[in-house]
Order: structure tokens, then sequence, then C-alpha cells
């Protein structure tokens, strides 16, 4: 009802207006008022018309025309004619003339109703094109109503839509069209994130690390380069050679992955893999720091305990700056502190630090160095894996850690073993009972004893491709590390080291020998070609072979190959009695040969056996009737003689003889050294021949041909150059022609230097030179304490305590202390003595360094002293 009054109030000014126009333009009032009193709005529209045919240019016919096709109740109803005509009566009105201003004036009108109507019409489109709205209707209200009051809410309506939209589609595609369309969006930011993430989604999908090196490529710009290069290392170093990440930092020289692969490189130069720190240091982002880092990590570390709190101080007595402690493991009392990390209580909690004072972790409750690179810390009941270098390998947690091939490691969860990279990437998921290294194959044992077998070189596949490794064998055996035999039942087959099957799997024995591959299948052999790589054709019925000789059995003879197949021979019958000696049967006689080609008849009656070092020969021995023969392993004659009872292997010039009861040493090829007339000869593992007769003991020493006669009380044994011995009771030192060298008339003896040694006679030592003199005495107790390549150190004890010696820098610590310990290393030592002096109860601790000279020292308590004691 609201709308017909409107709409004809304003029929009536609209009649008003024109009888207006039409009045000053000569027509007749009248003529109006009938189309007034009409109400023909048809009329209406041709006098708007007329009116703008006499007057195009006033913008009140056009007005009206608007107004005119906003009425819904003729079917004349357009918001498009309805929003050109105002908008082409509001491009008017600015520059309408007085008359036309005039004519206006005589209606109720005002100009302000030209935006109230241009207003109402954006309103009617607004709601036209949001009910409902889609991207293309906001686009069209958007395109024709760019000042109107909705235009904001449409524009982000149709930007809601779109995105919402693209969101759908879910490809970067759909927001790549987005962002090019819309600019200026309020979502244009949050769509181009999407569409970087999808794009670098969709573009590395594959997982292969050349997929992420054609995507940097192609989008060097990306967001998400770093995320990109931090998985580029990881796959780029699967296997951990330092050649793999000096490439990476060559590749990408401002990535900001390139400080961690060269922190590992700094590590692999410690492992000694790359020769030369400097070559590190050329390719770290931060060379002071790294030098920073090689000089504090080549310092030992002493801990200190002054007001409460700890300090750490290195073998030349400087204090690590920056570093102060509430509390440290007790384990590190006794200093010699070599770890990069270490477990100490800065304020409240326990944590982890370097020596730079860098915090890792806290909560710390233990760290376990696995390797030279990592360590497993663990933090409130969870044990996770670090690099040296301060990295997490791993987010999960794991119960144990071991390295195999120097690559990988084997990470245990539960009861269970799986295998991933240094840089954290699941190889091998925990699946298994056990995995162990053998040669270049990792063996990975089932729950069921079942046993799966892959290869150092196959790892980085099955990290490619995702295979899991099947525990399909019953056993294997591994052969010289780079071929395997896998054992199904009877079923056999070899593979390498790069798991190629060189021997398919088949009912059959695979032999793998030095100088042949053969396999057996029923009661036939066929040799294997490692050239061709293949199974021979040809059958053989006996086939036997070690490292020197091989033996192939055709109808009725064996063709015999030595070395190399240096000679070849056809017997009746062969036998293999070790890897340098073998038996044959030729037209009724019998033979041994050697790896030379050399062979030797055996007569009917002979018999042989073969003497030498643990588990080898060194020469045959033959006995025929009362005579005997030695032969080397190359068949030559070493000894033609009568028969002794035994000969013994000594060395590969002389053999021990008895004759009877009684025992010699024979030079092969010269004759006796010492002729049988010994109870016992024994050969010792520290180069000497021990001689025993009538219950004593003298030696022989065959490199210098030295003999000592048989008249000490126990064993001899080298003494420098010379020999220490017992007679009645007391030690002494003989040279080789049984001279002394030290007196015997002691209780014990230690050597010491070139020029003295160390005698006890009773309780008490003394230092002695070796023309008698003595250099120090009354040291009531004396131990060897180290050795290192300075020489060696010895603590002794006199009256006023204990001190140390070192065999050529004399008195390094005088011997006035209550306990001495090395709190160093045993290449570099630092020495932590104490005093207590009881009257006045105080403990006074004294640092010196390796050459005796005070480093630091120190008053405590009795209860500040239980805070830094090492109880070695």
């Amino acid at each position: 009802m609201k709308q017909r009054q409107s709409t004809n109030k304003l029929y009536l000014l609209i009649t008003l207006f024109f009888g207006v126009c039409f009045f000053s333009n000569g027509q007749n009032l009248k003529k109006v008022e009938k189309e007034l009193l009409k109400a023909d709005f048809e009329d209406l529209k041709q006098q708007i018309e007329k009116s703008i045919e006499k007057d195009s240019g006033h913008f009140a016919n056009y007005y009206f025309l608007s107004h005119y096709f906003l009425d819904t109740t003729q079917g004349q109803f357009s918001l498009d004619s309805a929003r050109v005509n105002i908008n082409k009566a509001l491009t008017l009105a600015p520059n309408a003339n007085s008359d036309q201003m005039d004519v206006w004036g005589k209606t109720e009108i005002s100009l302000n109703a030209l935006d109230t109507l241009k207003s109402h019409i954006a309103l009617l489109a607004y709601r036209k094109y949001t009910r409902p709205a889609s991207v293309s209707s906001l686009d069209i209200f958007l395109t024709y109503y760019p000042d109107s009051k909705q235009f904001p809410a449409a524009l982000r309506m149709r930007d809601s839509i779109a995105y919402d939209e693209a969101t759908a589609a879910g490809n970067w595609q759909a927001f790549k069209t987005f962002i090019d369309l819309y600019p200026e969006s309020h979502l244009f930011m949050k769509a181009k994130e999407n569409y970087h993430l999808l794009l670098y989604q969709d573009q590395t999908k594959s997982g292969e690390l050349e997929s992420y090196l054609a995507f940097l490529k192609e989008n060097p710009e990306t967001p998400h380069r770093a995320e990109a290069e931090a998985i580029i290392l990881k796959k780029m170093t699967l296997t951990h050679r330092p050649e793999d990440y000096i490439d990476f930092i060559n590749r990408f020289p401002k990535s900001s992955m390139r400080k961690h692969a060269a922190d590992i490189l700094y590590y692999q130069y410690k492992l000694g893999k790359i020769p030369n720190i400097k070559d590190v240091l050329n390719l770290h982002p931060d060379k002071d720091s790294l030098i920073a880092i090689n000089n504090l990590e080549q310092k030992q570390l002493v801990p200190l305990y002054s007001d409460g709190q700890y300090s750490l101080m290195d073998e030349k007595g400087e204090v690590i700056e920056g570093l102060l402690f509430k509390d440290i493991k007790s384990d590190y009392y006794c200093g010699g502190i070599l770890d990069e990390w270490l477990v100490v209580k800065p304020k409240e909690k326990w944590a982890l630090l370097n020596r730079q004072g860098l915090q890792l972790a806290e909560n710390v409750s233990s760290v376990t160095n696995i390797g030279e690179e990592l360590m497993i810390v663990e933090q409130q009941n969870k044990r996770l894996l670090y690099h040296k270098t301060g990295n997490l390998v791993s987010k999960l947690a794991l119960d144990d850690v071991r390295i195999v091939f120097d690559e990988w490691i084997l990470f245990k969860q539960g009861e269970l073993w799986g295998l991933m990279s240094f840089n954290g990437e699941v190889v091998l998921p925990p699946l298994y009972a056990e995995i162990r290294e053998d040669g270049f194959f990792l063996i990975l044992e089932s729950e069921n004893e079942k046993y799966g077998i892959t290869s150092l070189s196959q790892l980085p596949e099955l990290y490619r491709t995702g295979q899991q490794v099947q525990t399909d064998f019953d056993d294997y055996e591994v052969m010289g590390d780079s071929l395997c035999i896998g054992f199904i039942g009877k079923i056999e087959t070899l593979m390498d080291r790069n798991m190629k099957m060189l021997i398919r799997p088949g009912w059959q024995r695979i032999f793998i020998k030095p100088n042949m591959w053969y396999i057996q299948r029923n009661d036939l052999y066929y040799v294997f070609d490692q050239e061709l790589g293949e199974l021979r054709r040809e059958e053989h019925s006996g086939l036997i072979t070690n490292s020197n000789f091989m033996a192939i059995k055709d109808s009725t003879k064996w063709n015999v190959y030595g070395p190399g197949s240096q000679f070849a021979i056809s017997v009746d019958s062969i036998g293999l009695i070790s890897e340098s000696l073998a038996f044959y049967h030729l037209n009724g006689k019998d033979y041994l040969l050697f790896t030379n080609g050399q062979t030797f008849q055996l007569q009917s009656n002979d018999e042989f056996h073969l003497i030498g070092p643990a588990n080898s020969a060194g020469f045959v021995v033959i006995t025929s009737g009362k005579s005997q023969e030695v032969l080397d392993m190359k068949g030559e004659r070493m000894f033609i003689g009568s028969k002794f009872n035994k000969i013994e292997y000594l060395n590969n010039n002389y053999v021990i003889v008895r004759y009877g009861n009684k025992y010699g040493i024979y030079t092969l090829g010269e004759g006796y050294l010492i002729r049988p007339g010994y109870d016992l000869i024994q050969r010792s593992t520290d180069g000497l021949t021990h001689l025993l007769k009538n219950n004593l003991l003298g030696c022989v020493n065959t490199f210098d041909r030295t003999i000592i006669p048989p008249v000490y009380e126990a064993k001899l044994t080298f003494f420098g150059e010379h020999y220490f011995v017992t007679k009645n009771g007391l030690k002494g030192v003989v040279d080789k022609d049984n001279k002394p060298v030290i007196p015997i008339e002691y209780d014990e003896i230690r050597q010491w230097n070139d020029s003295s040694y160390w005698a006890r006679k009773w309780d008490f030592w003394s230092l002695m030179t070796y023309d008698g003199r003595v250099v120090f005495d009354n040291v009531s107790s004396l131990r060897p304490w180290l050795t290192n390549t300075t020489g060696q150190y010895f603590l002794f004890r006199q009256d006023d305590g204990y001190g140390i010696i070192h065999a050529t820098k004399g008195i390094l610590i005088d011997p006035k202390y209550n306990d001495i310990v090395n709190v160093g290393t045993e290449e570099h030592p630092v020495y932590f003595t104490e005093q207590h002096l009881k009257k006045a109860d105080f403990f006074v601790v004294t640092y010196f360094d390796s050459n005796g000279e005070t480093l630091k020292s120190q008053a405590y308590r009795p209860h500040e002293y239980e805070n830094i004691y090492c109880d070695q």
C-alpha cells in the first residue's frame, strides 16, 4: 500500500514537473492535468521521451525515466535501465544551466534525490545478485555498482566464495587463478600461501630428490625453500659421506641448512674423513665460531669448586669463561673431561650444555655417547637421539642405538630394531628382532628366527622405494664380506654385495673357494665362470679344492691345477693335505705335490707329517725306515739324516729334535745349534726358547743365537736387551754372555731408563745406575702409574707422603701429599694432590700440570672437599 501511495505521489510530481516544462515551452497545462488524472504510465513514458527530444541534456528527464523503470505495477521494471538512466542523470546534473535548475526547483524534489535514487537502485541490485550469491552474479554487481555502499560487502562476499571454490578444488591451479584475478582481495595472501604450498606439494609428491631440486630451480622465490632445502640435505646425504655434504653446500651456498651441513663436516674432519680443518672452515658460514669450538674441544677439562659453585679448567690452568654451575655429574670429579656436551646443573635443573655454554636440553638425567658423532639424551624418561652438532636426529623415543657400516643407525623401540640415516630418515621400520652387520650385508632376523638379507649398496634404494626386506631364509652364510649364500631348506642361492643373484635358487650345494666357485647338484659338479657370471655346462663327477689347489674328476682321471693354473697334471686319485700340500696316486705310485709344482715320490713304507706354527704348515717330515727327511713347503730338502724320536717346529730356520729322552735344536740346512742333552726345550711367546736341565732353566735367543745356560730358578725374560734372572730367590740381570749387568741380590727389579733401574731390598726401593751408584732411595712404595709418549711415570712414597717421578724428567711432584690422583688423561696428566692439615681441619688441594708446574691451589673444609674429591 505504501509503495503504491509513493508511486502515485511520485507520479504526481513527475506530471507536475512535465507540466511546468511544457508550460514553459508553450504547452497547455490542461493537457498535463488530463494525463495526471488518467494516470497513464505509458503516456507518461511518451511525455518523458518527448521532453528528452526537446531537451536531451536535462538531467531530470533521466531521473524520472529511471523511476519509471523501477515501477513494478506496470510490467516495465528494469534495474539495468533504471541504473543507466540515473547514472546519466547524475552525469548531467553538475552541468545543468539556470533554466534547467529553475524548472527543477519548481518541483518538490531536491538534487539529493538523484543520489538517493541511485543508492536505492544499488540496494535493489545487491539484493538481486546476492540471492543467491555466486562469483558471476557478484562480479556483475561489482562491475555496475563500483561506488555503491554495498560494494565492499559484495567484494568480500565475491572473494570469499571464489576462495571457497578454490579450496574445494584443492589444487594450486585454482589458487593461481584466484591470485591472478583478485590481487587486491583481503584473501590474497592466504590464497597465495595455499598456492605455494599446494604447488610445492604437487611438484614434490614423488618424494624423489630430483623433484625437490627441479622445484627449487623452477620456483627460486618459493616460501618453502627452507623446507625443501632441509629435505634435499637429508636425501643428498643419506649415506653420510663427506662429499655429499660438500656437494650440498656448493649447490646451495645461501641455504639456511648450510651451517648444519658444515657442522657435520666438522665431525667428519674429527673422524679423519676430511684431512684438513681448513677444508671445513672454507665451507662454514661462521668460521670464527667453529674455530672457537675447535679450540675448546681440544682441551681436556678439570673441575674446580669454590664458593658453592663449579667451574672448569684446562690442563694449562686456564678457567673456561662462561661455564659456572651449581652442580656437575660426580663422574666429572676425576677430570679428564673430553665430552663436547656436559651434563651439569646451571641453576635448579640438570641440563645439557656445550663447552660454549649453549644449552641443548633441560631435565636431562643421562647422556650416552654412541660412537664419535651421536648421543642418546634421556629427558623425563624419554631417550632421544642427537647428533653432537646439537641437532635432533629423530623425534622417535629410542631404547637402544647402534651404528653399522659407519653410515647408518640401527635403532630399537621396545623389542624390535629398525634402521635410519644419520639425518633421521627411517629406511627400515622397527620390525625385526635383531639386525646385524656382516661383511657388506645387513642381516635381519624376524621374531620367528627367519632371516632377511640386504646389503649396504641397497639401503638407498630401499629408502627410495619404501620396500621392506622379507625374512624368507632359514639360514645364511657370508663369504669373504662380499658374497652371501641364502638357505631355504635344501634350496640355496648366491648373492653378491649388490644383491645380484649370481646363482639362482635351486636344490643344490654352493661352494665358494678362493680359487673357484662351484655347485653340487645330486652327484654332479658344475663350475661357476666368474668372468661370464654363469655356470659352465660341463658336468664333473668329482671336485675338490682349497686356496691353492683345484682337482676336477672327468670319467676316471683327476685333473689337478696349481695356484693360478701355473701347472696342471692328470692323476688317478688326489687328496688335499693342507693349503700348501697335496697327495696323489699315479700309475701305482704315491707322490707329494707342492704349490710350485714340485713333486716328491714316496716309497712304499714312507710316512709323513706336517710341522709348523699354529694352523699352518712349515715343513714336511718324511720317515723312511731309520732315516728322516725334512722338506720345506717348496719341496726343498732341509735335512736328511738318522731317525729322531720327534721333530717339532721352532721357527722357519730351526726345529726342536728329541733323540731318546733328550732334546736339542737343529738348524735346518746347517746342523745342530744345541745337541740333544736337555730335559725339555720349549718355545715361549716372547720369542725366547726355554731350556730345562736338572730342574734349572736357561734360554736360547734364536735371533742372535745367544745361549744362556740352564743355571737359574725361573724362566728368563727380556730386560731391555738383557735377561732377567732368578737365583737363590734373588733377582738380577745378565747380558748375552751370562755376565751380570745388575747383581743378583735384589728382591725385585723394575726397568726405568737407559742409565738406571729400580731395585728393592727388603721393604725399600732405590733408584740405581748400572754402575752401582744410588740416585734415590728410602722409597717405601713404588708402582707404575701411567705410560705415555713422553715415558713412564711412577707413584712413589717416602716418609712425608706420595710423589711422582718420571723416567726422564725426574721428580715432578715432591713426596709430601696424602693422595695424588690423575684428573687429566693418560697423554696429558693433571695431578690432583691432597694435603690434609688435621690440626686446622683443612684439605689443601693443589693441581699440577704434566711437568709438575703448579696450576691452582685451594683449601676446603671437609664438607666442601666431598664436592670435589675424586675417588679413583
